[in-house]
């Protein structure tokens, strides 16, 4: 009986050692209650008879929580010093950048303890020389220093250089560099005017989103920049450019550019430039109209949109189309439309030959009594268009003054 329950003992004793070597955290404390249930309680005699029974006992205590701990799941228990051996390092770094997709980047600190590695980092940094070190021999970008990005040759750089190694022949789009994992360089480029300014610096065309139009300019100063270029270039002297102009230009990214920081009104103090509106505006280009007009031959007709365009007015030509195009226009400024005209003025020269030549029969009779109403209705014309425009005018000044 003593030598079946030693041998029990034993082979339970083994199991528990089995066990202890294969579960992390084992200890002495959940062996020891294993023993406990498992050793034969013991038998006493109760009264006078000889009917054994067993001896009433406590029950076992439950083991210990912490005897019982099993491994966290995605942590993997590794040997003594291995992170002291390099191509274990190297493997474990490798393997990292293939599950993040870093494509080429040394995986950062904080990635690293995000991922259950703070001792591949420790090691790093006490035995290896630090993260520098080990992403130079494994061939690995590294983590810029301080300030880096800061430079814009620097952006410039980073970019060309992924540009090269992805056969990019415009410049990338922000979902392109963030399904690359480079959102250091969209950080940075923002920092420097955006999209655009990288664009116009390389001399590359931008790859829009399908359907949108890629704009830039989170940076307010990079705004302002070019809506004082596209003022100049376009010879509107201190005058904010409107949405129409921008529009018509091809230029709709100013136009975010300019909603996105606050207006029209809050850029235009921020430029330094005027903003007109009517009637002031047309008030203001009636000479210049007068001016084109007679450097094209009729000072008191007002010039066609095409003509003003050709002579490099673009702003003329706004003003005009703002204010309900040619024919209200020059009746605001007291001038003739063009559609009013009958003949040009050397048409008109050209044909006094004929009127005169043919004045002695009666068909040069007819001829001179139409050219004769015509004129006079001309005159008519211009007499109520001259009338309408100071009407107009003047409505327009009580109207501002109220």
């Amino acid at each position: 009986m003593a030598h079946t329950t030693a041998s029990r003992l034993i082979c339970q004793l083994a199991m528990v050692m089995v066990l202890a070597a294969c579960v992390e955290g084992f200890s002495l404390a959940s062996l020891s209650a294993a023993l406990h249930a498992s050793a034969p309680r013991p038998q006493t005699k109760m009264g006078a008879g000889s009917t054994m029974c067993t001896a009433p006992t406590m029950a076992p205590r439950r083991a210990v929580a912490k005897a019982a701990v099993l491994p966290t799941q995605g942590r993997t228990r590794r040997p003594n010093g291995y992170w002291k051996v390099y191509e274990n390092v190297e493997a474990e770094i490798l393997q990292l950048c293939d599950k993040l997709e870093l494509n080429g980047v040394m995986p950062t600190e904080a990635q690293l303890r995000a991922n259950s590695l703070s001792s591949l980092s420790d090691a790093m940094q006490k035995d290896m020389g630090g993260f520098a070190a080990v992403a130079a021999k494994l061939g690995l970008k590294c983590s810029k220093p301080r300030g880096f990005w800061k430079d814009f040759d620097n952006v410039v750089g980073e970019l060309k250089a992924w540009m090269d190694s992805a056969h990019c022949t415009t410049l990338p789009t922000q979902a392109e560099l963030r399904s690359a994992g480079r959102t250091d360089l969209i950080s940075a480029m923002q920092q420097h005017g955006g999209m655009v300014a990288f664009a116009e610096h390389l001399g590359m065309p931008m790859a829009a989103p399908k359907g949108k139009r890629a704009t830039g300019y989170s940076v307010r100063k990079q705004l302002e920049q070019h809506i004082c270029e596209f003022v100049e270039e376009h010879g509107l002297e201190g005058v904010f450019p409107s949405n129409h102009l921008l529009t018509n230009w091809g230029r709709s990214d100013l136009v975010k550019g300019i909603e996105r920081h606050g207006g029209a009104e809050h850029m235009a103090k921020k430029c330094g430039l005027a903003i007109r509106r009517a009637p002031a505006e047309l008030v203001a280009v009636a000479q210049d109209l007068y001016e084109v007009a007679k450097q094209l031959g009729h000072p008191d007709v007002m010039p066609s949109l095409e003509l003003l365009r050709s002579q490099g007015r673009e702003d003329l030509a706004s003003a005009v189309e703002r204010h309900g195009g040619m024919h209200t226009a020059a009746c605001m400024v007291g001038m003739k439309s063009s559609h009013a005209t009958v003949t040009p003025r050397k048409a008109t020269t050209a044909a006094r030959p004929l009127s005169v030549a043919g004045g002695g029969g009666s068909g040069g009779a007819r001829l001179a009594a139409a050219v004769s109403n015509a004129k006079r209705q001309l005159q008519t014309a211009d007499r109520a268009a001259r009338g309408a425009s100071s009407r107009a005018v003047r409505a327009m000044y009580v109207s501002s003054s109220g």
